[in-house]
């Protein structure tokens, strides 16, 4: 297969106006650069607990979890919160630092 022999184009005598016009009329396609993105803070900060974190996976029955899912929805907070608040109650050593912050938990 042999590549098309593409012959050069000679320099434009038109300005950028016109070809603009020539473009419109044919319908042309334009590439245009999107507008830049406004940065938007987020929406609760950041958690920054001062003890030391470690993961834990919790599986538990599903009526449990989505009544769980519901109340961290209706009091605005989060799951985590939730069950930390919980052992809190229960007279575990959960301090206010150690819940989320702006995700309503420390009330």
């Amino acid at each position: 297969m042999t590549k098309p022999n593409f012959r050069p184009i000679a320099p434009l005598d038109a300005d950028d106006a016109a070809l603009e016009r020539v473009n419109e009329s044919l319908g042309v396609p334009t590439m245009v650069r999107p507008p830049a993105k406004a940065v938007l803070p987020p929406s609760r900060p950041v958690a920054t607990p001062s003890r030391r974190q470690k993961k834990l996976t919790f599986r538990g029955p599903e009526p449990v979890i989505d009544v769980l899912k519901l109340d961290a929805l209706t009091q605005k907070t989060t799951i985590r919160n939730l069950i930390l608040i919980a052992l809190r109650d229960k007279g575990y050593p959960v301090l206010d630092e150690d819940l989320l912050p702006g995700a309503g938990g420390s009330d």
